[in-house]
């Protein structure tokens, strides 16, 4: 079972926690941990800047979590049958790129189906 709260600490710590509205690297509105405002949250058009609560980051980084689970559950249903290093490694990679960026690490994803990847993780 993965670690899912080590998870969250490591993805707060690897992209950061910003509680305001902000543009990220490609001009679209975002906040807490990379969270991309969409049409479904009430922080949209809410102008940059606007501040945004730890409790609501929160939730937006769980169900964050929760969506890139699915993904990797739908399609690489071994991924958790690995151990909770590697389940977070994918976990991780799935967060920041997303599923289809993920799945064109073709050779990554064999070593790591078949636990080829080093003992060290």
């Amino acid at each position: 079972m993965m670690d899912r709260v080590r998870l969250l600490e490591e993805l707060m710590l690897d992209e950061g926690v910003i509680h305001e509205i902000y543009n990220d690297h490609l001009g679209y509105a975002t906040f807490g941990v990379g969270h991309l405002i969409t049409e479904r949250d009430k922080e949209h058009d809410q102008p940059l800047g606007t501040p945004v609560s730890e409790e609501r980051v929160k939730d937006c980084l769980n169900a964050d979590v929760d969506i890139v689970c699915k993904e990797l559950d739908k399609n690489m249903q071994w991924w958790r049958g690995l151990n909770d290093t590697r389940q977070r490694v994918l976990a991780n990679m799935c967060f920041n790129l997303g599923y289809p960026r993920l799945s064109k690490f073709k050779k990554f994803l064999a070593a790591a189906k078949d636990r080829r990847l080093g003992n060290r993780c």
